[in-house]
């Protein structure tokens, strides 16, 4: 790892985490009397040009608190994301990506049939019940569901700042 890309992770004045930054916006944080050093690595040392020696800082804590501007609302809706809210687990049979079976997101009311890319219509199956269920619907299929699929929450960060306008190509 070179300092250039070495990350110093930042508290809020009431320690909560805020994220990390990179080396030289800690210390320039540091130096202007914005943040404190919590924690250091005390086998580096950093040099400057001055003749001035510091510790490389490992955690760095602002002085003012900074209100960070969140948003609570439903997560965008992704293949990866269904695997992710079944906990890698099929819908169908139980069977989990640890027991060595391939998985991928199943549509329960299929898309040739009206059904869409949400949350609520689809859910994790394993390759075997995947085929077995084809173009069908549970019931039809006689496959009940093992548990009903859901909206995740998610948390935003909310920007007070105008979103730009995109050009028009």
């Amino acid at each position: 790892m070179t300092i250039a890309t070495y990350s110093v992770s930042v508290l809020n004045a009431s320690y909560e985490d805020l994220g990390s930054t990179k080396l030289d916006r800690a210390m320039s944080l540091v130096l202007h009397g914005k943040a404190v050093v919590i924690e250091e690595d005390d086998s580096r040392i950093i040099r400057s040009m001055g003749g001035l020696e510091f510790f490389l800082p490992k955690v760095i804590r602002l002085l003012k608190y900074v209100k960070v501007p969140f948003h609570y609302g439903d997560e965008y809706f992704s293949k990866s994301g269904v695997l992710r809210r079944d906990n890698h687990t099929c819908g169908y049979c139980g069977k989990t990506a640890s027991q060595g079976v391939t998985l991928t997101h199943d549509h329960i009311m299929p898309k040739s049939r009206g059904g869409d890319d949400s949350w609520l219509n689809s859910i994790t199956a394993c390759i075997k019940c995947n085929g077995k269920k084809a173009n069908r619907t549970p019931e039809e299929a006689n496959m009940p569901l093992l548990f009903e699929p859901t909206v995740p929450k998610r948390l935003y960060f909310k920007s007070d700042k105008p979103r730009r306008k995109r050009k028009n190509r």
